[in-house]
């Protein structure tokens, strides 16, 4: 029994591998494609590596590159916003992703997020939130130790030490763990997307029969602010605010 187990787990291991070497090719393949000028078969290539489940910023980056060079300005927006969803430093896409704006002819005026609120988030997006959980851990059981020590040890000057360590290290404990809540939530949240279709109408009120107050242009972000039945409450760049019925013609980032 504990044989059979045994070789179900390596098993399990050299198929882990060879799945995560298949896409790590995969990936190889689409770049190859790419400098080989076939932009088309390239985009489809790293698109079927998403279509596996597997994401990561550099991937989303280079698939915009491709869609890019493939004259799909839009669907290169939509792919530069993904991998800076998942990685805000990443300077390549942010300067492609200005490019895209610029050849799509749509690039908004952004208004600025409150001051503490992006020094918030550039600082819970250093790292992923698995990294800051990571950290959490380590900084909490450490704490824990150290006040193990200070309760049982024995000699003066190392209890007080091993208090004041405890303290410094729960203040870390207790400042990772609320950057890891905020970088998950940043991670998986789904509250923007990208108008991907011509026509579509921003109403200023959620009924049928109101005036469109704003064609929106393909490539234009917005956020979902609230919902009414079948109609969102959105917010563009340049905080104008309408309603849009259902999600036809979005997708989300």
């Amino acid at each position: 029994m504990m044989f059979r187990i045994g070789v179900l787990m390596v098993a399990f291991i050299f198929g882990v591998s060879a799945y995560l070497s298949g896409q790590a090719d995969d990936f190889k393949k689409g770049l190859a494609l790419f400098e080989n000028k076939n932009y088309e078969a390239s985009a489809e290539k790293f698109e079927s590596i998403l279509q596996t489940g597997q994401s990561s910023s550099e991937l989303y980056y280079n698939l915009g590159n491709a869609y890019f060079q493939n004259k799909e300005a839009v669907k290169a927006i939509l792919n530069y916003e993904k991998a800076l969803k998942l990685n805000p430093r990443f300077v390549e896409a942010k300067f492609n992703l200005k490019i895209a704006l610029e050849e799509n002819n749509n690039e908004m005026i952004e208004v600025p997020d409150f001051f503490l609120t992006k020094i918030w988030r550039n600082i819970h997006t250093i790292a992923s939130s698995n990294v800051w959980s990571i950290l959490f851990l380590i900084s909490f059981w450490t704490t824990v130790a150290c006040f193990i020590f200070w309760l049982l040890g024995k000699v003066r000057k190392q209890k007080k030490q091993a208090f004041l360590f405890g303290l410094l290290l729960l203040v870390i404990a207790i400042f990772s763990f609320f950057l890891s809540s905020s970088q998950y939530e940043w991670e998986t949240s789904d509250d923007s997307a990208l108008v991907m279709v011509e026509n579509l109408k921003l109403k200023s009120a959620p009924e049928a029969e109101n005036k469109p107050i704003l064609d929106l242009q393909p490539g234009t972000k917005l956020y979902f602010i609230d919902k009414i039945g079948e109609w969102y409450k959105v917010k563009l760049k340049n905080g104008q605010i309408g309603w849009l019925k259902g999600e036809h013609g979005l997708e989300r980032i």
